[in-house]
C-alpha cells in the first residue's frame, strides 16, 4: 500500500471538508498532537513542517452530523494502538465539544 505524499493529504482533507461541520487532519507527535485545517493558511507548509519535525499524520479527525468522526488514514487501519488513541483524543476533547458531539464514529479513508 503506497503511502500518501504530504500534498496528496492536503487535498484529501479540502475534498472531505464539505461532508464536516468542521474537520482536522490530526498529525501525531509522540506526546502531543497538531490539527490542520482545510482553510489554514499555508497548510502544505505546515504539514510538511510537522512530518520535519517528526509528527506523523494519521488520520482525520471532525464533526459530521451529530458525532465526532475519527477516519483513521488505510495504513493505520489495522494498527493495534490505533483504537486507543482515538479514545483518548475524544477523551481529551481539545476542541470543547458538547456531550452530544462526542461520540465516535469509525470511518476510514483510503
Amino acid at each position: 500500500m503506497r503511502k500518501k505524499t504530504t500534498s496528496e493529504l492536503i487535498q484529501h482533507l479540502k475534498n472531505e471538508a464539505p461532508h464536516f461541520k468542521w474537520v482536522r487532519l490530526l498529525v501525531k507527535f509522540e506526546s502531543f498532537e497538531e490539527y490542520i485545517g482545510p482553510d489554514d493558511a499555508n497548510s502544505l507548509e505546515k504539514l510538511n513542517e510537522a512530518v520535519e519535525r517528526g509528527g506523523v499524520p494519521v488520520g482525520l479527525v471532525g464533526v459530521a452530523g451529530d458525532h465526532l468522526r475519527l477516519v483513521a488514514l488505510n495504513e493505520f487501519r489495522d494498527v493495534e494502538w490505533m483504537a486507543n488513541y482515538c479514545n483518548k483524543i475524544v477523551k481529551a476533547n481539545p476542541w470543547n465539544l458538547s456531550n452530544e458531539d462526542r461520540s465516535i464514529e469509525n470511518g476510514w479513508v483510503n
